[in-house]
């Protein structure tokens, strides 16, 4: 019997976020009319792949915005700021938590390990050394890909949830004329969307932080 060929990301990361953004589309632009629609087997087929296409799309638009922009340009990477005891203070103010780095003794424990390789100083070759070693222990690759999943479930559906926000707020602005029974609730769903946007957005950086300590605690940790 042939395996299930989606994951529990697939779902979680691909076709919710692919969800989120068609039936905000439709419902903001086509009343609905998709949503409430009866399906077949086949269409319902159809629908699957082309949530899980958008998905995709979705994520690879998210890991640029968020995780290339946001994160490596801006906030700088968890993989030098749990190194730094005093972080900039702009981003330190709207994200505190994403900035308290790992106590002194671990990072000098993680530094004086990796010193005999060639490796002095935080960064992208320190991470990719320790998560090399530690995704050797199978207890700790299953954390670890626990928390890739989480935080990239949070990253995708951010961004999908962002879009939903434009598109049901862009719905109302464009179709003024049809009244507050047309209006009203696609200015609420797009409120609620940008909401939960934000708190995705927040849940994504927690998450993303939390994966490079494990890795960095498990390195400094190992005989």
């Amino acid at each position: 019997m042939g395996t299930i060929p989606f994951s529990v990301y697939d779902f979680f990361g691909y076709l919710a976020s692919g969800l989120v953004v068609l039936a905000a589309a439709d419902f903001a632009f086509n009343k609905g009319a998709y949503i409430n629609a009866p399906l077949g087997l086949g269409a319902t087929l159809v629908a699957v792949v082309i949530m899980y296409t958008t998905g995709h799309i979705v994520a690879a638009i998210s890991s640029f915005l968020f995780e290339d922009r946001l994160v490596r340009r801006w906030l700088g990477p968890p993989e030098e700021t749990l190194f730094v005891d005093n972080p900039p203070n702009k981003p330190l103010r709207i994200f505190p938590g994403f900035y308290r780095p790992l106590p002194s003794e671990t990072r000098k424990r993680v530094l004086d390990k990796a010193r005999p390789t060639g490796i002095e100083n935080p960064g992208r070759a320190l991470f990719l050394l320790c998560w090399a070693n530690v995704m050797r222990d199978s207890r700790v690759a299953d954390r670890l890909n626990t928390f890739l999943n989480l935080y990239g479930f949070a990253r995708n559906t951010s961004l999908a949830a962002f879009i939903a926000s434009l598109a049901l707020i862009a719905g109302a602005l464009l179709n003024a004329s049809a009244g507050p029974a047309f209006i009203v609730p696609r200015l609420g769903w797009g409120a609620a969307a940008l909401f939960a946007a934000v708190a995705l957005l927040y849940r994504y950086l927690k998450f993303f932080r939390h994966y490079t300590l494990q890795v960095f605690v498990g390195y400094s940790e190992m005989p």
